[in-house]
């Protein structure tokens, strides 16, 4: 059962380097509680520095809160390109102003700014605290910086759009949007119930709304357009199905790790499963550990936990590549 027995390092990094946030946006769980957040404490950040980004190829800057809030960002971002890491970071651009533009874009960063409408009254009606007009004048000088990087930089940009029924309809707009600001592709991802409360969850969900031939139509169209403008555009759509299988094996929890703002460890952003922290524990200890060796072992007999059999990320079991 070699399978069972990871490498030391694992290939892909995903951190959470805070879970502080400067929006209240109604998609999200932080608008429906008291959590203030956390950030990353300096000996988690020093481990991740020291021990992960050295042997990682990947390294993506993403979760709960906004990246450029952590205060430790300039030495992540630098230790990933002393190492040739690949770097991604998503980001709502709020604070994205010209000189971390710069800096993201000297590590040959891929910014994927998280933005729900190209109309300023939706955008402002989902996401609370945020300005319009300051993110779009962000998002503009992207086209400033791409044109002054030397022809080899591989940094690019693109946009995330969470969907749910107050901007389904504004997709063409969000398209054209992201044309015009140099954007290489707009991810288009269903809200999940995950992010919000029952409520909330009943008036923005598009449960219902997916079942009607006018949807069905409206998303041909839009893919359609997308085509005809030669504009990569990719529909990431919630299921509770449990999908087919097209592998036996999700690399995840041998290559991919997940390190959260308060130090706790998983393999996936989807599977909702902490294997330990590192603020107790070494990495060591956490990735070699028993209770990360017995969800890998249930992974190589055909064993999935049901997140698993529902995944949306490519490498996973339902998902071709």
């Amino acid at each position: 059962m070699t399978l069972l027995y990871p490498k030391i390092y694992p290939k892909r990094l995903h951190l959470e380097l805070t879970s502080c946030c400067n929006y209240r946006c109604i998609i999200c769980a932080h608008r429906y509680d008291n959590f203030l957040g956390e950030n990353m404490s300096d000996a988690v950040k020093n481990t991740v520095i020291n021990e992960l980004i050295p042997h990682a190829t990947q390294l993506e800057l993403q979760g709960t809160g906004e990246s450029l809030l952590y205060d430790g960002l300039c030495n992540i971002i630098n230790a990933a390109k002393k190492y040739q890491c690949e770097l991604i970071i998503i980001t709502s651009a709020s604070l994205l102003d010209k000189e971390k533009m710069l800096m993201l874009a000297n590590a040959e960063c891929q910014i994927i700014i998280s933005m729900d409408s190209a109309i300023k009254s939706t955008y402002e009606k989902i996401r609370i605290n945020g300005d319009f007009d300051s993110v779009c004048a962000n998002i503009d000088y992207w086209k400033y910086v791409k044109n002054s990087l030397p022809s080899d930089n591989k940094s690019f940009l693109s946009i995330n759009m969470v969907m749910c029924s107050l901007n389904y309809t504004e997709l063409i707009e969000m398209i054209d949007f992201a044309i015009v600001n140099g954007a290489e592709y707009l991810f288009v991802t269903e809200i999940r119930p995950c992010a919000i409360d029952k409520s909330s969850w009943n008036s923005l969900n598009l449960q219902e709304i997916k079942k009607t031939d006018d949807f069905q139509k409206l998303i041909a169209e839009v893919k359609a357009y997308a085509q005809q403008k030669n504009f990569r555009l990719v529909f990431n759509f919630m299921t509770d199905i449990e999908k087919e299988y097209k592998r036996n094996i999700c690399c995840s929890p041998w290559e991919h790790v997940f390190v959260f703002a308060s130090g706790d460890v998983s393999v996936c952003c989807e599977v909702p499963m902490i294997f330990g922290n590192l603020n107790k524990s070494d990495f060591d200890s956490i990735w070699n550990g028993e209770k990360l060796n017995k969800f890998r072992a249930s992974m190589a007999i055909g064993d999935y936990s049901d997140r698993c059999k529902t995944c949306c990320l490519p490498w996973g079991i339902t998902m071709d590549s």
